[in-house]
């Protein structure tokens, strides 16, 4: 058994994994901005514990999506993220109109709970307006504030973010940068751990795989075989 094997998921941290990766490749396959993915994982980690995943999702990708006044429809909402579920649960399944209303129903109304929890007041610093600001008040070198940018990015999936204003959150991602910021580091570890593993999308729990066996394993074995 190797090191990996050994690592266990909390159910409430598998829902956060699967909420980032749906709502990361859901924005992506959407062609929305980086703000969008922003306030999108905010909002989803502000209600990762009260809400159900899928309703979560799709409700927090289309409030951010309005917040930024980019065109994304419902519609378009719950298709890809129905193609996401089903591709992750074994395969892509299309939508049947059953489930269409569902997740439908299940997004508008997981859409007016987080505005009723906000007081219909869902506000949002520019993050990445002040950090590019913040990296043009320095002389640094192109490939630097590339490579910073990259790691902002990244660093927008870390659900501490939702507790970090725009100094925080670039004092963070600097620190990171030089190697300085063990917990996102671990963050990223465990994160890319989860994505070689799978998970059951209803109990959360882990579904056992069938390593790949060694090409030389089997070839030894057909030998012996052959000598009896």
């Amino acid at each position: 058994m190797d090191q990996e094997d050994k690592i266990v998921f909390s159910s409430k941290e598998v829902k956060e994994f699967l909420g980032i990766k749906f709502i990361t490749e859901s924005c992506v396959l959407l062609r929305l901005s980086y703000q969008v993915r922003y306030k999108a994982l905010v909002l989803f980690y502000n209600f990762c514990e009260e809400i159900d995943l899928v309703d979560l999702c799709t409700a927090s990708i289309l409030l951010a999506s309005k917040l930024e006044e980019e065109v994304c429809t419902l519609k378009k909402v719950i298709y890809v993220f129905n193609y996401l579920y089903t591709k992750y649960e074994s395969k892509a399944a299309p939508l049947t109109n059953r489930q269409s209303i569902r997740l439908k129903e299940g997004c508008v109304i997981a859409e007016t709970r987080i505005l009723k929890s906000l007081g219909f007041d869902v506000s949002f610093e520019d993050v990445y307006c002040d950090f590019v600001e913040f990296l043009q008040t320095m002389d640094l070198p192109i490939d630097f504030i590339d490579k910073a940018i990259q790691v902002f990015n990244t660093m927008i999936q870390w659900p501490e973010v939702k507790l970090l204003d725009s100094k925080s959150l670039a004092k963070a991602t600097i620190e990171s940068l030089f190697g300085q910021n063990k917990e996102f580091k671990d963050f990223v570890s465990r994160y890319n751990m989860f994505q070689k593993k799978k998970f059951d999308l209803q109990t959360y729990k882990e579904i056992p795989t069938i390593r790949n066996i060694d090409e030389g394993l089997v070839a030894d074995f057909a030998k012996r075989q052959k000598r009896r």
